[in-house]
């Protein structure tokens, strides 16, 4: 097919819901644009949906989506074919998530590959809304030898150009590009955009082909003060090669504004030791010690599970390895999210009820390290959907 090419619908304003793609999607045409196992272009709703096929296009390519646009919503997908893109914007779940879509608590295990603006779960985001609860287990590369300095590639987001934020995101996936900004959560990122209480522990290499390029455990390159990456958390190696000079950084790579990065925008992260293999330009982080070892649990808890302990700096910490998609909303902590936790929610934002430190944790769900009523919305909502 040429454009707007998928397994189930080719462009949809509506709901999808519990829909299956096993076949593989190529469209093959030279302009060929908005491919998606799922969806070419999901202007509606895509929930409990899943795609095993592998999807192949030009540009805008994604497992479940080629393109989200504004508005649109993603929930409880998962991906495991392959996505591949001959240009930009390939993602594991969607290629472009644009002005208010949300894609939240889906996974994507298929590796994705591309030029330039490629990402585990979205290639390129370029819109004011949240990514919540993703998980990358594919590995992901940029192969764009492009000296174009916003070109990204990321464990979750490759570009997140429009202010919007990615909150509790895992990546377990090797990230690989030759752009110019490289990251384990996010590749490059601008206009306000944040990455809270993220987790990297897949390799991230950069081999771009200029000098000055960015490469970081967690984001790649910031390019706006506004800019915000709290309470994240990388343990795996980030490295360079090739002959040119790169800024490197456990969880940032690169800040590009002029001035040091506002500390109160970086707070709450921390890295193994050992996990950059180069000097360090930009920390914004804390390396594990025994002393803080229970923040860093404090941090994780909202998405840990005893079954799996990855050692951090020779000290166990629980992470979760699990099959599904992530859940949050849990304000009860009874595994399951039901009306009775968007009710505890309200109640505790008026004072009725106290909650532990990790019930605020699963009920914030804007990831703005307060408790208000979007946030029981936002349950509410979710339960709703699906």
């Amino acid at each position: 097919g040429t454009s707007y090419v998928a397994g189930v619908v080719g462009i949809c304003y509506g709901m999808i819901e519990g829909c299956v793609n096993e076949a593989s999607i190529a469209a093959s045409a030279t302009s060929a644009t908005y491919a998606g196992g799922v969806a070419g272009r999901l202007y509606g709703t895509a929930t409990n949906c899943r795609n095993t096929g592998n999807v192949q296009a030009k540009n805008t390519v994604g497992g479940v989506a080629g393109g989200l646009s504004s508005d649109g919503l993603i929930v409880s997908a998962t991906n495991t074919g392959s996505v591949g893109a001959e240009t930009s914007n390939a993602g594991g779940l969607c290629g472009v998530a644009e002005n208010n879509a949300e894609v939240r608590n889906s996974v994507n295990k298929g590796s994705v590959s591309g030029a330039y603006n490629i990402g585990g779960a979205v290639g390129a985001f370029s819109g004011k809304g949240t990514l919540d609860g993703l998980r990358n287990e594919g590995n992901v590369n940029a192969a764009s030898t492009a000296t174009t300095s916003s070109y990204g590639v990321g464990g979750l987001i490759g570009n997140s150009s429009a202010g919007g934020t990615v909150a509790g995101g895992v990546n377990l996936g090797a990230v690989s590009g030759s752009v110019q900004n490289t990251g384990g959560v996010v590749g490059y990122m601008t206009l306000a955009g944040a990455a809270r209480a993220c987790y990297n522990g897949g390799t991230v290499t950069g081999s771009a082909s200029r000098d000055a390029s960015a490469i970081g455990g967690v984001v790649g390159a910031v390019n706006n003060n506004q800019c915000a990456v709290s309470g994240s958390y990388n343990t795996g190696a980030v490295s360079h090669s090739g002959t040119y000079s790169a800024h490197i950084g456990p969880i940032l790579g690169r800040y590009l504004p002029t001035g040091a990065p506002d500390a109160g925008k970086y707070t709450g992260n921390y890295y193994a030791e050992g996990s950059v293999s180069a000097s360090v330009t930009v920390v914004v982080g804390t390396v594990v010690t025994e002393a803080n070892r229970e923040a860093v649990r404090t941090l994780l808890s909202g998405i840990t599970d005893e079954r799996v302990v990855l050692s951090m700096n020779g000290y166990p910490v629980p992470f979760i390895l699990y099959d599904g998609p992530i859940a949050t909303g849990d304000a009860d902590s009874d595994t399951k999210v039901t009306l009775v936790d968007a009710l505890l929610c309200a109640r505790a934002v008026i004072g009725q009820a106290t909650f532990t430190e990790a019930q605020m944790i699963a009920t914030d769900m804007d990831r703005d390290e307060k408790l208000t009523l979007v946030d029981a919305l936002a349950i509410a909502r979710k339960i709703i959907m699906g």
